[in-house]
């Protein structure tokens, strides 16, 4: 047999051992209880929540109150039941107002009127104190105090009612002056090269938010898996065996393929929980025909933005993870794992807080910058993708730089890895880590 057989059997023989390693990695983790709740049970517990809260909203709104009220004034109840003018599906009033007399005096009534919150025959009572239009002061009394969103309603509707009253007796027309105060709304439109126009929509801050928070947790829970997962082994002499039949570098490698295909699994389980509950949602919302804000878009995620955070989300992951890796080989206790992991935590920290700045100034040219810088570009040039501010030159460009520094990481925590899982006692010193890379 040649050598240069030889070589490519010994090379094909390191890449089924790593597999092995990674097939290892991946099974001993998605078997445990802690990733089937975390990336299982735990979303469809968060659904089935969203799902028992929109049921019980449906409920709630349909549910007609009776409220009794107590005007001190004389003024304002005709235009309280004006403006309190919420309806259900079916068109009938969620609030059924009944005009309460004074009985004797303002304590005889209230004792009056919660005799028949008692009974059932209302719901709430509202009293509109003599000396609303100074004190701004309005009570209501229920069985419960904790409906806030009807609450709300009321204390809307008494406000606008108190402000037309004052506007009547200054001389002014309450439904006049809100025309002439009715505000503008700017819709923004973005201009491609080609002279098009398309509609901006500011849901994609929200969607770069999210998606670059995802990014954050993700390398630093993932990393911190890989430091500890190389930690374990190394304390508990289990890495002696395993590096007698395994090189240090297809260790490392299988390691971090391994945690990876355990992410990337997560996260696809998390999308599609995800695009169930974003349609799910959508779904119920056109069946009750919400519009709670003015307004209001459903926006989907490009296709082309998720493609490129799974592609961001790999380069990110091998590139911190080859660190945690590195510095798991070079410790021997948690504490030190700690202090020695926090310069990496601290980059990724100073990335999650520059892809704030971007959001904030998307075409400053410090964004572009930064967008740039490899250890930052997972989450800040992310950032920029989902709000479509990057063009195709630098996101290459982004992306080809990363591999650059990638391959550069790899070869460093390397040859760290190779000596530092072997070593135990005291933390080596920066000059002997410096060593280890010039003669490793």
């Amino acid at each position: 047999m040649t050598s240069t057989s030889t070589a490519q059997h010994d090379r094909a023989g390191n890449l089924i051992k790593m597999f092995t390693v990674m097939r290892r990695e991946f099974l001993s983790r998605v078997k445990t209880k802690g990733f089937i709740i975390g990336t299982i049970l735990m979303p469809l517990f968060i659904v089935g929540i969203f799902g028992v809260q929109i049921w019980l909203a449906t409920i709630s709104s349909d549910e007609i109150k009776k409220v009794g009220v107590l005007d001190q004034t004389g003024e304002l109840y005709a235009s309280l039941e004006n403006n309190l003018d919420a309806k259900t599906e079916n068109g009938t009033r969620l609030f059924n107002l009944e005009k309460i007399e004074m009985v004797n005096n303002l304590e005889t009534s209230k004792k009056v009127l919660a005799e028949r919150v008692d009974a059932g025959d209302l719901d709430y009572y509202v009293i509109l104190d003599q000396g609303i239009h100074e004190n701004n002061h309005a009570e209501i009394y229920g069985k419960t105090a904790s409906d806030f969103r009807k609450n709300n309603e009321i204390e809307s509707a008494i406000t606008k009612a108190v402000i037309d009253q004052r506007l009547t007796r200054s001389g002014l027309d309450g439904e006049n002056i809100r025309k002439l105060m009715k505000p503008v709304r700017l819709e923004a439109f973005k201009i491609s090269g080609e002279g098009k126009e398309q509609k901006e929509s500011e849901m994609k801050i929200v969607i770069a938010w999210i998606l670059c928070f995802f990014l954050y947790m993700a390398m630093i829970l993932y990393g911190a898996i890989i430091l500890r997962s190389v930690l374990e082994e190394k304390t508990s002499r289990v890495v002696e065996s395993v590096v007698s039949s395994v090189k240090p570098f297809y260790l490392m490698a299988g390691k971090l393929l391994g945690v990876g295909a355990m992410g990337l699994t997560q996260f696809l389980i998390w999308a599609t929980v995800a695009g169930l509950v974003s349609f799910y949602g959508v779904t119920v919302a056109g069946m009750l025909g919400a519009n709670a804000g003015p307004n209001v878009e459903l926006t989907h995620i490009p296709l082309s933005v998720l493609g490129y955070f799974v592609l961001f989300f790999v380069l990110g992951y091998f590139l911190y993870a080859t660190l945690y890796a590195g510095v798991g080989s070079l410790v021997n206790s948690d504490q030190d794992a700690q202090h020695m992991a926090m310069p990496i935590t601290m980059i990724f920290m100073a990335a999650f807080f520059c892809s704030i700045y971007i959001i904030n100034n998307p075409t400053a040219s410090a964004t572009k910058v930064l967008s740039l810088i490899p250890f930052f570009a997972p989450i800040t040039m992310m950032t920029r993708i989902a709000m479509e501010t990057a063009t195709p030159v630098e996101i290459v460009l982004s992306i080809v730089l990363m591999i650059v520094t990638l391959i550069g990481c790899v070869w460093l925590s390397a040859k760290i890895f190779r000596v530092g899982v072997l070593m135990y006692g005291k933390r080596p010193t920066l000059p002997e880590v410096i060593k280890w890379l010039r003669y490793a």
